[in-house]
């Protein structure tokens, strides 16, 4: 996650399936590393810190008094990525609620 101007902005690992991505690096590291868990632990997290996160969902602030936000998804059309709004607006917490259980699922990209 980040703070940008007055949106938080979640990002996610670009795989749709992180498990099976660790256990297929898992299986591939198997045997430079043997089955020491402690070294493959540590190769895992070494891959995570190096990892691309591609940001997803931003929730805008729309109007500071009343603490209303909008929703935003990103869009991956080609040439025109962009941010799509999303049809709900409400609190931060109600729109975390709604849409960060799409997050890495098919059903994302079905969020209009």
């Amino acid at each position: 996650m980040d703070i940008e101007d007055d949106a938080l902005v979640i990002y996610t690992p670009p795989s749709t399936r992180p498990a099976a991505a660790t256990n297929l690096f898992e299986r591939l590291t198997r045997s430079l590393f043997g089955t020491s868990s402690s070294m493959l632990d540590e190769s895992n997290k070494q891959q995570l810190r190096k990892s691309q996160y591609v940001e997803m969902l931003r929730i805008e602030l729309a109007n500071p008094k009343a603490r209303r936000y909008h929703a935003y998804r990103w869009c991956f059309l080609g040439s025109i990525d962009h941010w799509v709004p999303l049809h709900e607006h409400g609190s931060l917490v109600a729109l975390i609620e709604l849409y960060a259980k799409h997050l890495n699922e098919e059903s994302f990209f079905e969020l209009m």
